[in-house]
């Protein structure tokens, strides 16, 4: 019997530590920081421009801000129904930086 629930309770944790590292919908994200590329601040967007500027890559010890660019695009290009103009647009403005 504790064989099972070991392997239930290692099936639950590693469940949870897949989830996404972006938690918020796809689209919101995107939607949301061009907005801040023009201007706009809204206090809904706050969670999903957070979790975009929280993308950080680091290589010994410092980040690699051409790495973090890439990973930002990428999160950026998980919705589908962005345009990819727009999305390029975006990660050149904000990929290497630290926050809008």
């Amino acid at each position: 019997m504790k064989k099972y629930l070991r392997v239930s309770v290692a099936l639950v944790i590693s469940a949870m530590l897949s989830t996404p590292t972006m938690a918020e919908d796809s689209c919101k994200v995107p939607l949301c920081m061009f907005g801040l590329l023009k201007g706009e601040k809204d206090s809904t967007c706050s969670s999903a421009i957070s979790s975009y500027f929280g993308i950080l890559v680091y290589k010994k010890g410092k980040v690699s801000w051409s790495k973090t660019a890439k990973k930002r695009l990428s999160a950026l290009q998980s919705c589908p129904s962005a345009d990819r103009d727009k999305i390029k647009e975006v990660n050149n403005k904000f990929g290497r930086s630290r926050g809008g």
